[in-house]
């Protein structure tokens, strides 16, 4: 396996494609440290981790580790790529009922961009409203973890704007990584934000409080 990695970096176009999507990754890396503006962050840290009893604390750690561990520091990359891939799926649902969305993807190329800026458009509204929603309950449930300062309807409208900013901001690294990285850009950044939590994952268990 080393061997054949080795010998990727011998090719000068694949070596500059595996550099590239490295970068990449790093850049996600570092976003998933960026706080939203107006959080306080150790508030909510307690509030995440009283979070943690029953079903409900195991979704939101399933969804946790989907984001890369983003979630749990409140940053700005908490809502990952799951309104585009939800988009993605409501218009592919769509297409099969709405003839004009089923003949756009019958358009070859051309087609294939029209539904992807339909989708990407989509992808904005869904961030709106989910960035919304878990902002304000957030707020309203926890008051505690808005910086001192803010009200409630502020922090919401400023935890909206960077949550939306950093979903566009992951999507379009996601369309740099498939065009001038390796892979399906969305997908290894889910993956690169998987591998990154399966450490801490697999001691938490075992931990002893």
């Amino acid at each position: 396996m080393w061997q054949a990695f080795r010998n990727a970096f011998k090719i000068p176009e694949l070596r500059d494609r595996i550099l590239f999507t490295l970068i990449m990754l790093a850049i996600f890396r570092l976003g998933v440290y960026v706080p939203i503006p107006g959080v306080n962050i150790q508030v909510w840290s307690e509030v995440f981790k009283s979070f943690g009893q029953g079903a409900a604390g195991g979704m939101l750690s399933f969804y946790d580790v989907f984001t890369g561990g983003a979630l749990r520091k409140f940053s700005i990359f908490a809502m990952s790529v799951t309104p585009y891939i939800n988009a993605a799926i409501i218009l592919q649902l769509l297409s099969s009922v709405i003839p004009s969305l089923k003949e756009m993807l019958r358009e070859g190329e051309e087609g294939r961009k029209k539904f992807a800026y339909y989708t990407r458009n989509l992808t904005v509204v869904l961030a709106t409203l989910q960035s919304f929603m878990m902002s304000f309950s957030l707020a309203k449930g926890n008051p505690g973890i808005i910086a001192p300062g803010l009200n409630m309807w502020v922090f919401s409208g400023v935890a909206t704007l960077s949550l939306v900013a950093g979903t566009m901001l992951l999507l379009w690294i996601g369309e740099l990584i498939t065009e001038r990285g390796i892979g399906n850009g969305v997908s290894v950044l889910i993956f690169a934000g998987i591998v990154a939590r399966y450490p801490d994952t697999s001691v938490e268990p075992f931990s002893v409080d």
